[in-house]
């Protein structure tokens, strides 16, 4: 599934489904796969560099590499669409798969 120019849409909708407040920072953690360790730790650097937080480790299938990122963010559809099209991007260059995100509702004040 891509998430070019729509992540930031799915996530707001999702938000809003859980009433979480928006106006408060997520933490989010997106999943990108590899086929090597070495390229994943690539990628993983890349993402350290935009302030993000990694683990690389190996996949589930033992097949590919995992890179979590996590990073907390005030939400909002115009700037998550433009993360999602980088992390697209970003699984492009390293010959990757961009797998998706999760992050935790933020309750109101």
């Amino acid at each position: 599934m891509s998430y070019r120019n729509r992540m930031g849409t799915d996530v707001m909708r999702v938000l809003a489904e859980q009433t979480s407040d928006i106006n408060q920072p997520h933490i989010f953690d997106f999943y990108f796969y590899f086929k090597d360790e070495i390229t994943a730790r690539s990628a993983a650097d890349q993402l350290r560099d935009a302030g993000f937080k990694t683990v690389v480790r190996p996949g589930a299938d033992n097949l590919n590499w995992l890179c979590l990122s996590t990073k907390g963010i005030i939400p909002s559809e115009q700037g998550l669409n433009s993360l999602g099209n980088d992390l697209e991007d970003l699984a492009l260059k390293y010959q990757g798969e961009f797998d998706g995100w999760e992050c935790a509702t933020a309750k109101h004040s």
